[in-house]
């Protein structure tokens, strides 16, 4: 391990996996006494959606299921004690009933593409992953990357594995579900 700036820690190849299972706390919020907020607490909050706000044209990262009640959105975050990035696919009630639910975890980020004179570059801020729910609202789909491929990945729920329906040899940029 190599001390980064700023105190943050740099890991080689070969070291430990990020802790993604932290990504939704599992228990009630614990008092925490006050002290200073350091690097280290900001590369570990939890992101929804552009890394700014500064954009009105930027898509929303929230897809509401057909029937209103469920919103689904990628939850990512960076863990500073690996170097690693998490993700997952989380599906919340909109009445806010309930736990929220990860229905989906894994990838590697998604970075933003600019259209620069007939090319595509990577701006390298983060894209924003909008899930879509299908029309009978029994999945839900969203672009994760993996293997150096954006693919379109479909679950039907937690508990079941989420599955990729696009090639993998083809980056997908944007999707959206048929009629039928």
């Amino acid at each position: 391990m190599v001390a980064g700036a700023a105190g943050i820690a740099a890991v080689g190849a070969g070291s430990a996996r990020a802790d993604c299972d932290a990504l939704i706390p599992q228990s009630a919020a614990v008092p925490i006494s006050a002290r200073d907020v350091t690097a280290t607490d900001l590369i570990a909050l939890r992101n929804i959606g552009p890394p700014d706000g500064s954009n009105p044209l930027a898509p929303s990262p929230f897809g509401l299921s057909p029937d209103g009640r469920r919103l689904a959105f990628v939850l990512s975050r960076d863990d500073p004690a690996t170097g690693e990035y998490c993700q997952a696919l989380v599906v919340l009630a909109v009445d806010k009933s309930g736990s929220p639910q990860v229905v989906d975890r894994g990838g590697d980020r998604i970075l933003q593409n600019l259209a620069l004179r007939g090319s595509r570059i990577s701006a390298g801020w983060p894209a924003v992953v909008t899930p879509h729910w299908s029309p009978d609202g029994r999945a839900v789909g969203y672009l994760k990357r993996s293997n150096g491929v954006n693919r379109v990945w479909v679950s039907f729920g937690a508990g079941t594995p989420s599955v990729p329906v696009s090639p993998a040899d083809s980056d997908v940029l944007d999707w959206r579900w048929g009629r039928d």
